[in-house]
């Protein structure tokens, strides 16, 4: 933000000003080019060659503009909004009681690609959201495989004694990490790509992303890349990033190449 005051500072973390003295105290005796304080203005002021102390990745920085809902010396701050996919927290007891007790659950669940609810004999092990949906882990007794069920599309569940559960040790695509390697589209134009290398924090031109093999096919799906890696596509028009192992990803998610 450039600058600020200690006042600020304590209004915005609800701390006192003596606090708030200690705490700018020690980010300026920890900083390699700490604030200068204006004594005028009263305003510590960043300089030139300032450097943050602490990672200013997106993921901090919003809850830190977020506040309490108002505007930052008159620079607002909004967020879209989308809906959320209801779910009825009745259906969650069985689901997170089970890997503790190692039973599994009967789960009533409606498919997309069925008219029809079916019912399933599952073992979660892990909820996960991702693509702003919550989903569950679990093996899935009728198709002998782990799979992912999505939470708002379960209708009933119920603890299902009469059968074995599958620990989660059983689970080879979530035991598995694998490595996304990123790198810019090689048609920008260099200072478009020196741009992404600096927006993504690239190092040596690459950024590399370890995830679960079972939660890769989310993670390029909310970098937008999923259409260049799944089969037969690989379209790349548009892109700012690109998988620089796209090949592997494909054996590794979709179990073929190219």
């Amino acid at each position: 933000m450039g600058n600020f005051k200690r006042s600020e500072f304590a209004t915005q973390y609800g701390i006192s000003d003596a606090q708030a003295s200690g705490d700018i105290a020690t980010y300026l005796g920890n900083s390699r080019s700490p604030p200068v304080l204006d004594r005028r203005s009263g305003l510590h002021v960043a300089p030139s060659n300032f450097v943050p102390l602490f990672d200013a990745a997106e993921k901090n920085l919003a809850p830190w503009l977020r506040g309490d809902g108002q505007s930052y010396r008159g620079l607002n701050f909004v967020e879209t909004t989308l809906p959320e996919p209801l779910i009825n927290p009745s259906l969650l007891g069985p689901l997170l009681m089970a890997p503790e007790t190692r039973t599994p659950v009967r789960i009533n669940c409606q498919s997309m690609t069925t008219a029809q609810p079916s019912v399933r004999i599952i073992s979660p092990h892990t909820i996960v959201r991702a693509s702003r949906r919550f989903h569950v882990r679990a093996w899935d007794s009728l198709r002998k495989t782990f799979s992912d069920f999505s939470l708002a599309r379960i209708t009933a569940s119920e603890t299902a004694l009469d059968e074995a559960g599958i620990p989660v040790d059983a689970d080879n695509e979530w035991n598995e990490f694998v490595q996304i390697v990123l790198v810019p589209n090689p048609s920008l134009s260099p200072a478009q790509i020196k741009m992404v290398q600096q927006e993504y924090s690239m190092e040596r031109g690459k950024l590399a992303i370890r995830t679960r093999r079972a939660l890769a096919i989310y993670a390029m799906v909310e970098i937008g890349i999923i259409d260049v890696v799944r089969p037969p596509s690989a379209n790349t028009s548009g892109k700012l990033l690109l998988p620089e192992n796209a090949n592997t990803l494909r054996k590794l998610v979709f179990g073929r190449e190219l």
